[in-house]
């Protein structure tokens, strides 16, 4: 059975866990994450990190069978969401909406921040 590893993005500015992710290429996804112009609230982050002159930290926390993925998966984005209520991820499928005007605002790249 194929491995997946279970992978969390660190804001180095904060030095906070901002994402939970899985994957079956860890390099692969590690350099989508930071060379692709995603239209997420993660890309946005991302890109500010880069644009601030430092580097998202990426580090793998659990490798488990594909069939486990999903809820190895879920276990760590609920941990780390009692941890950092702002991580980008959400237990149960809730939403980041307050934040969709900066985000369209980083993607666009306009500087200003609407309050």
């Amino acid at each position: 059975m194929e491995d997946v590893f279970i992978y969390i993005i660190i804001d180095p500015r904060s030095e906070k866990v901002i994402y939970v992710g899985k994957t079956k290429q860890p390099s692969k996804r590690f350099y989508s994450h930071t060379t692709t112009s995603q239209k997420t609230a993660i890309g946005a982050s991302i890109k500010e990190i880069i644009k601030s002159g430092k580097k998202p930290i990426f580090n793998i926390i659990e490798k488990c069978t594909y069939g486990q993925g999903f809820d190895r998966e879920k276990f760590w984005i609920d941990h780390y969401f009692k941890i950092n209520p702002d991580i980008f991820n959400r237990p149960c499928g809730a939403k980041r909406l307050k934040e969709l005007p900066y985000i369209m605002n980083v993607l666009n790249g306009i500087n200003y921040v609407p309050e």
